[in-house]
């Protein structure tokens, strides 16, 4: 067997864990982004002036709303656990981001570059599903 076959069959035979690779790397980037701000509350104020000042509506109200969808939605695709959800909302959240702040904003595309791949990272989780290593595919493997 030629090496790119081994390759493509090992790849094949590992393919269900590769949404979990996805999961913990834009899981991670969340709660390192979001969890200060979770628990003290201390970025809010600056976060909520950052968003005024890109034209985001209810700043006040937005900031803490996207803080806690970043850091619940990344805690729910830690473990696993209804993930396509999780994603369907941290995509909208970071449409907004990405598209109404960096993009509309004028921003350039390294500003805008971590918007962009959680943007990207959970529109993939929402296609893939969570992936073999998570609480859905153990749930679905009961019923």
């Amino acid at each position: 067997m030629h090496l790119l076959a081994r390759l493509d069959a090992l790849a094949a035979r590992y393919a269900a864990f590769a949404p979990t690779l996805i999961r913990v790397l834009v899981a991670v980037r969340l709660i390192w982004g979001s969890w200060e701000n979770a628990f003290t509350g201390r970025g809010i104020p600056a976060f909520a002036q950052y968003m005024a000042a890109h034209g985001i509506p209810l700043p006040g109200l937005n900031a803490y709303v996207s803080v806690y969808v970043q850091f619940v939605g990344a805690l729910l695709l830690l473990v696993g656990w209804q993930v396509r959800p999780a994603a369907m909302v941290l995509v909208g959240n970071f449409c907004v981001a990405y598209f109404g702040v960096h993009v509309l904003g004028g921003d350039s595309f390294l500003d805008g570059y971590d918007a962009l791949a959680m943007l990207l990272g959970s529109a993939s989780l929402v296609l893939s599903g969570a992936g073999a290593l998570s609480l859905d595919a153990r749930r679905a493997a009961v019923r």
